[in-house]
């Protein structure tokens, strides 16, 4: 319970507190005073800190004490700070009061009571609150509003907080967010980001925006760029956001633009105009599927046949197109409709109509040949032309599909049957097929046809003999080369052409058992009633006038320089430049002036009678043949691998003998692939060029002593030969032996810093055939292996078994250092080294020591440096050999 404990008007007024105080108990009066604490001062001592007693507060007089007392009367309550006091009874003291929890004293004009206590944020202004809002926040001003007060946490009005607005960085107000959002990451299709604090499709950085963006330069552009101007053969486009060089817009980029009526086309010309009447007609140029024939050399005519004798050497200097079949009847129905053909004659055998539309086209003369051709801006394919097509592009050959008739054990008539559309049999018997029916007798370049349904007429005029033909694959057709197009045949010159087939009598209507499978041409006499010469057994095939870009109305090749020609030497032979010359101008096939092929050895060509070879691997430098030419078996076939010249670092420090390292400078050679095998060497010793080598096989070809010389191992590299039986053998193929900086030079890839040829790799049996890392005796048990057994161990420029298998000797004469070695890869001689035995330099009984270079299968493989000496006349299991030569200019 609360007590009122009486005070002294004095104590009230000196302690300036409560003059009430609640106690739990009034004090008993029989109760002693309380104990002072331990370290309480006496009663008689001041407090330390006291004021001494000169400046206490003085006590109250007779009259303070009276007007307090008045005071207390008169005043009845009052606030002391917090508390609640009140005038005793006696009316000369005040007595104090608790408040209730959570009231104070509050005095409102002349009276004090206990009141609930102002609170800020209960939404009650109370006491000195300068407004209460309900909260302890700190408002913003509304959305979008710059300026205003608002009440803060003290309940005090202040100007307005932060203004709420998009883009404060504070999700507020309508806002689904407020932040700065970048881009999608480039090339992303799907994101979101914040704009007007919404959230929306992030804005892409992507190829075609329009905008050069990405990081790390992944656009250098971003825009839509056109081609080039037309004929602007450079200029720069933006593709894939990246600058390139822009597409040209010009005549043969296989797109029509700009001026140009066509391009690409085959009935296109060089021009990029139509250059053949079909393609401006209704319904344009009928489908021709061309094949090209790539020229080339062949044998032409037959020795069996007298018209067709002698047989010639000829050279197709140019490539041509033939259309893959004969004139079909839709074809020409097409040029018939478009005004450019007349009708066939009608008449037993003649093929017209829907019905025959895949068939070839029969009945036609001579003319009506040359106006379809011209129509469809094609000429007639000369003589040679279609005999070299009918061969397969051969040298020789007996039919398009190679020189046997015989088909699964079939006999000869029911082989021919599954070939061609013949007559002869019930199986074949039954007229003209369709166009392409027989793929079993088609050409290798994909020709159908060459053989049955029908014969095929050709340019030429008739000359008898082959004595007269040209040997570039022109027609024969006089000194103004008129027949060059049908567009100018003249028909008082009765001229006669030749009907070709590969066989005599293989059209559809001949007999098969006639037919003797050989070359032959069938010569028609026609006179001066050529044009209306027409046969149900007759048709032609084209091939296109000037290889699809000269203009149907050019006469290059007449000899006469007229129009845009340049030149015009009368054929369409490019010739080479006189033999030896580097450069020249000779007239084209387009009778436009042209640098002339080189006419000299090296060219591939044997261009005069002096030259006995050129580009056979056989062939020696000056384009003669060497003695193996003349053998029974002719040459070996060699191998050879071009190695081009440079300058490297020979030697090294690892042995006295491989020491200085010094510079060689070497020039391009060419070296064999593999090492001389036994099947080679076999044939100069056959020859009677070569001796055979010191040894002879045993019952078992690996028991000693090792010797390859054996039916057995062809393809063994061959050994027991000394120095001198390779510079026999190198004298027969017409090469020699490499210099020892050659043979290391081409071990090396060309001068690399490595230990072996394909690296510093430890030489396994994956690389070498020896005694390497991982083998005890050799690879394969005992003796050597097959040449270019072990291709992981090649040269990079594919020369093979420079480490292993045998041993090769080289020019050079032995010497202890390569102090004094020449610099120029030369061999290093007394006097000059000799390159094989045909050199003046050789002398077939010296004994001087050679240089021996390359590991072997019977020791272990030293690196491609190490040499060895050995006599020129050692012969031993390990010892064996390989050739260059000089490159053919």
């Amino acid at each position: 319970m609360i007590v009122i404990q009486r005070l002294s008007v004095a104590a009230c007024t000196l302690s300036l507190v409560s003059c009430l105080r609640l106690v739990d108990e009034p004090p008993s009066p029989s109760a002693p005073p309380p104990a002072a604490p331990p370290d309480a001062a006496p009663p008689d001592a001041a407090p330390p800190d006291a004021a001494p007693p000169d400046a206490a507060a003085p006590d109250l007089g007779a009259e303070d004490m009276a007007m307090e007392a008045r005071r207390c009367r008169a005043e009845a309550r009052r606030c002391n700070g917090d508390q609640l006091q009140v005038c005793a009874l006696s009316g000369d003291e005040w007595e104090t009061l608790a408040c209730p929890s959570g009231q104070l004293c509050v005095t409102e004009g002349d009276e004090s009571a206990c009141r609930a206590a102002p609170r800020c944020g209960n939404g009650v202004r109370e006491g000195s609150e300068g407004c209460d809002d309900g909260n302890v926040l700190t408002e913003s001003c509304a959305y979008g509003e710059a300026q205003c007060q608002v009440c803060d946490a003290l309940c005090a009005l202040v100007p307005g907080g932060g203004v709420a607005v998009c883009g404060d960085g504070v999700v507020n107000g309508p806002e689904a967010c407020d932040e700065t959002s970048p881009p999608c990451v480039y090339g992303d299709a799907a994101c979101v980001a914040c704009v007007a604090c919404q959230w929306v499709p992030g804005e892409r950085e992507l190829c075609g925006d329009g905008v050069v963006n990405g990081v790390d330069g992944v656009e250098a552009c971003d825009e839509v760029s056109p081609p080039c101007a037309y004929g602007d053969a450079a200029c720069v486009a933006c593709v894939a956001c990246q600058w390139v060089p822009g597409e040209r817009e010009l005549c043969g980029d296989g797109v029509v633009n700009g001026p140009e009526e066509c391009d690409g086309q085959w009935f296109c010309g060089a021009d990029c105009r139509f250059r053949a009447p079909c393609a401006s007609s209704e319904g344009g140029c009928p489908d021709v599927t061309w094949v090209k024939i790539e020229g080339g050399r062949f044998f032409m005519g037959d020795e069996a046949i007298s018209y067709a004798r002698p047989v010639v050497e000829v050279n197709i200097e140019y490539d041509y197109h033939l259309s893959r079949s004969e004139v079909t009847v839709a074809q020409y129905m097409r040029c018939v409709e478009a005004g450019g053909c007349s009708l066939p004659t009608p008449g037993a055998g003649c093929l017209w109509g829907a019905a025959y539309a895949d068939h070839p086209i029969n009945c036609v003369t001579t003319l009506q040949m040359g106006a379809f051709a011209r129509w469809v801006g094609a000429t007639l394919p000369s003589e040679a032309e279609w005999e070299f097509a009918a061969q397969s592009r051969a040298p020789q050959r007996r039919y398009p599909w190679g020189d046997e008739v015989v088909v699964d054990g079939s006999d000869p008539v029911a082989s021919l049957c599954q070939r061609g559309s013949f007559s002869g049999s019930p199986s074949c018997r039954g007229g003209i097929s369709p166009v392409c029916s027989f793929p079993l007798g088609m050409s290798e370049q994909g020709l159908c046809d060459l053989m049955g349904n029908l014969e095929e007429l050709v340019l030429d005029r008739p000359i008898g003999v082959h004595t007269s033909i040209p040997l570039n694959g022109l027609p024969v057709c006089g000194d103004s080369n008129t027949c060059l197009q049908l567009s100018n045949y003249n028909t008082s010159k009765g001229y006669n052409f030749y009907s070709r087939e590969i066989a005599e009598g293989v059209h559809w209507y001949a007999s098969i058992p006639r037919y003797r499978l050989q070359r032959e041409r069938e010569m028609m006499q026609i006179f001066n009633y050529t044009e209306f010469y027409q046969s149900h057994y007759q048709g032609f095939r084209l091939r296109l006038l000037n290889e699809l870009d000269t203009p149907i109305g050019a006469l290059c090749g007449d000899g006469v320089l007229s129009g845009e020609e340049e030149c015009d030497d009368g054929n369409w032979t490019l010739e080479t430049c006189p033999y030896g010359e580097e450069a020249c101008q000779v007239c084209n096939e387009r009778c436009e002036l042209v640098a002339g092929a080189p006419g000299r050895c090296g060219d591939g060509f044997v261009n005069l009678p002096s030259e006995g070879c050129d580009g056979q691997s056989f062939c020696q430098t000056d384009c003669q043949l060497p003695p193996c030419a003349a053998a029974p078996g002719g040459c070996p076939r060699i191998e050879w691998i071009r190695i081009e010249g440079g300058t490297f670092e020979m030697g090294s420090t690892l042995d006295a003998t491989q020491q200085p390292v010094h510079s060689v400078s070497v020039s391009s050679f060419e070296i064999m692939k593999s090492e001389i095998t036994v099947g080679m060497y076999t044939m100069c010793v056959n020859s009677g060029f070569c001796p055979p080598p010191n040894c002879s096989p045993g019952v078992d070809r690996y028991s000693a002593p090792w010797c390859t010389y054996d039916p057995l191992m062809m393809n063994y590299p061959v050994n027991w030969v000394s120095w001198h039986n390779i510079m026999y053998f190198a004298s027969w193929v017409g090469a020699r032996l490499p210099t020892e900086a050659e043979w290391e030079f081409a071990a090396s890839n060309r001068g690399e810093s490595v230990l072996y040829p394909w690296g510093d790799s430890c030489p396994t049996c994956e690389y070498a055939e020896g005694r390497g890392c991982d083998v005890g005796v050799s690879c394969n048990g005992a003796g050597t292996s097959v040449v270019c057994n072990t291709p992981l161990g090649n040269t990079r420029q594919g020369v093979c078994d420079m480490t292993g298998n045998v041993m090769e000797f080289v020019q050079d004469e032995y010497h202890s250092s390569y102090e004094g070695a020449p610099s120029d890869g030369s061999g290093w001689c007394t006097g000059i080294c000799a390159k094989n035995s045909l050199d003046e330099n050789y002398n077939p009984s010296s004994n001087i020591n050679r240089v021996f270079r390359g590991g072997n299968w019977y020791y272990s493989l030293p690196s491609i440096r190490s040499r060895t000496s050995l006599s020129s006349t050692y012969t031993r299991f390990h010892a064996g050999g390989r050739l260059a030569r000089n490159p053919i200019p």
